[in-house]
């Protein structure tokens, strides 16, 4: 009995020994494995972040040699080429850092040829910033396009195809590791199932090991996923992945023969919003742009971020265009909802362009392109509606595009000129208290081109300011030297764009422009949208007071066409409304406007404010402006916009 007992102690001891030894020869193994693959794993996210670095600085690079053809100023140049050279030299400092890591041969071979690419683009790189030094902007414009950014393109592959590899890398040695852990596992479920009830605690350790390393598989798996193919900001899929649901969707499109629509959409004037309230609260609205976007469309539809503030949808299984015309709607209406964001309230509104397959091109390029036309030919005409994409829009985007590189030249070869409208009392006498100043392109070869044809691609390429300084400084000038001559202290009206009144030199461009031409800021009216003032509230009321505080007088231009409060225009220091056109248009026969008009004139006098009609052209107008108490009209009536040189006669 005792002797049974010792055997059964020593072969129940010998098992425990056994599957003791057993367990820990596996866990060790285990340990090592996942060694192993921690330190794969690091090494390919430590070469994936520095390929991202190297990506980052020379995608900066260009963006700073791209600014250098559009900055005006030394300075603005000079900081453009520091930029580049700053770049420059993280581009170098990452791939040193990468290149003394363990790589493949793939890898070296890669490398090798980056190289040779990066040493072809440095010195075109280099002769297109001594081209716009010297001031060869066409030629360097000319250079970037042909040369230096399809060169950089190659360079952004070879960036491409690093990720991969390291994603592939990764990938195979989970797989290798998952393989390891297969046979370890075997070996001690064998074991582990002859001593059960001796060795149930360790079996449970041990599936609990196995299942935290499989956790930390699927989370490297899901990781590597989400970065290859989803927006970190907002979640959506990226661009990459895009693409690969317009393809699949073409498919599935031929196949049941319905309508597939692509949606384009870009934010308007995102940019002043995202440089004025800064980047959390640029963040949060896309983020929360983001969200309204999917709860916009159906539950079938793709919502993808595209770069930056613009997105891109897929519409699959159209019936009926009838169906995108909603959802387009449904898109404009929640998006130009307020937004609250880190206690900002922000309005924002969406530029959207559609296109069809297989109506307009049987291809995902095709696509893409043909729907970012037309978002860009919704821009130009204002935002905030759709359109879809046509034949005549292509040509209309060519056009734009030499346009665009003609309006770099405008300034500095003298092209614009400023024209006068008088602004006419509504009594008696109809006597002239002011002008507004109009800015007209006179362009070489098309002659002259009114600002809703320019003004837009001015306010995208951030020429606006520079222009909007000239005009300001040119009106403040011509209105001193009819003072000297004799025509007594005109008043002067000058339009401030979104962006130059959202431009952090406003006010010390304002106060030059006076303290140069020796105007009395009394005499002085800036004008500004309602829609630019209600662009964001508590940023656009310190701009007014600011503007305020140097004499000159404020008006809100289009006022009925926008979405401000009586509470908001309370808190701001405004002089005069200006009652927009479309309400003075039919004023003569339309009993809703005149309602309108009359509430709008009866508001400003309760809020001590002057009204200004904009676009009075009958004298049936004029007489009903004058019963309501109008104080002030401006229209073809009394003149149209005339150089400087027949304002004098009009006085």
């Amino acid at each position: 009995m005792i002797r049974s007992k010792i055997i059964i102690l020593l072969g129940f001891g010998s098992i425990l020994v056994l599957v003791t030894m057993l367990i820990i020869v596996g866990v060790t193994n285990l340990n090592k494995s996942k060694l192993r693959l921690d330190k794969v794993v690091n090494q390919n996210n430590l070469k994936l972040q520095l390929v991202n670095q190297m990506r980052s600085a020379a995608r900066e690079r260009t963006i700073s040699l791209q600014q250098m053809l559009i900055v005006d100023g030394e300075v603005g140049f000079e900081n453009a080429r520091t930029r580049m050279a700053l770049y420059g030299g993280q581009f170098a400092l990452s791939r040193s850092k990468f290149m003394v890591l363990e790589l493949s041969p793939k890898e070296k071979e890669m490398m090798s040829n980056q190289a040779q690419l990066t040493k072809d683009v440095g010195p075109v790189q280099n002769e297109i910033a001594d081209l716009v030094d010297f001031g060869e902007y066409k030629h360097a414009l000319q250079l970037l396009v042909t040369k230096a950014i399809p060169l950089q393109d190659k360079v952004f592959g070879i960036f491409l195809q690093l990720q991969e590899i390291q994603r592939l890398e990764t990938k195979k040695a989970i797989m290798e590791n998952s393989e390891n852990y297969k046979q370890i596992v075997g070996v001690m479920w064998i074991v582990s199932a002859v001593v059960i009830v001796i060795c149930i605690s360790i079996v449970f350790f041990t599936l609990r090991l196995i299942a935290k390393n499989e956790r930390q598989q699927e989370a490297y798996r899901s990781d590597i996923e989400r970065q290859a193919f989803y927006d970190h900001l907002t979640g959506l899929p990226n661009r990459r992945l895009l693409n690969d649901r317009i393809k699949h969707a073409i498919e599935k499109t031929e196949r049941n023969e319905k309508l597939l629509a692509i949606l384009f959409i870009d934010c308007d004037r995102f940019k002043p919003i995202n440089d004025t309230l800064g980047h959390i609260v640029g963040d949060g609205l896309l983020v929360s742009i983001a969200n309204r976007l999917k709860e916009s469309v159906r539950s079938s539809d793709t919502v993808c971020r595209v770069s930056g503030d613009e997105f891109g949808i897929v519409l699959e299984d159209v019936d009926h265009i009838s169906v995108v015309d909603r959802i387009a709607q449904n898109i404009i209406d929640s998006i130009s909802a307020p937004h609250f964001i880190d206690g900002h309230k922000v309005f924002s509104t969406v530029s959207i362009g559609i296109t069809i397959f297989p109506i307009d091109y049987n291809d995902v390029g095709g696509l893409l392109t043909s729907a970012d036309i037309a978002m860009y030919h919704v821009k130009k005409n204002g935002g905030n509606h759709y359109e879809y994409y046509s034949t005549e829009m292509n040509l209309h985007s060519t056009q734009r595009l030499q346009l665009e590189l003609d309006l770099h030249e405008a300034l500095t070869k003298k092209q614009f000129e400023i024209f006068y409208q008088p602004l006419n009392a509504i009594d008696a006498e109809r006597n002239v208290i002011g002008v507004e100043a109009l800015l007209r392109w006179n362009h070489p070869r098309i002659g002259m081109i009114p600002p809703v044809d320019f003004i837009g691609i001015a306010e995208d390429t951030g020429l606006i300011v520079s222009i909007g300084e000239w005009v300001l400084m040119e009106a403040c000038k011509q209105t001193k030297e009819w003072e000297s001559q004799g025509l007594g202290e005109i008043a002067i009206s000058v339009n401030l764009s979104p962006r130059q009144f959202m431009d952090s030199n406003l006010i010390s461009f304002v106060e030059n422009a006076l303290n140069v031409s020796g105007l009395n800021p009394d005499q002085l009216d800036l004008e500004i949208t309602e829609s630019t003032a209600m662009q964001s509230i508590g940023k656009s009321i310190e701009i007014l007071h600011k503007l305020k505080k140097l004499g000159v007088h404020i008006s809100i231009d289009d006022f009925g066409t926008g979405y401000s409060s009586l509470s908001y225009l309370q808190q701001m220091p405004i002089d005069n409304l200006k009652i927009d056109r479309s309400f003075i248009k039919n004023l003569h026969h339309s009993a809703k406007d005149k309602a309108f008009v009359q509430a709008i004139v009866s508001m400003a006098h309760t809020l001590g404010m002057k009204t200004i009609a904009e676009g009075v052209e009958l004298e049936e107008q004029f007489l009903f402006l004058k019963d309501i108490d109008c104080t002030v009209a401006q229209g073809f009536l009394f003149s149209k916009p005339v150089p400087p040189n027949q304002i004098k006669s009009l006085l």
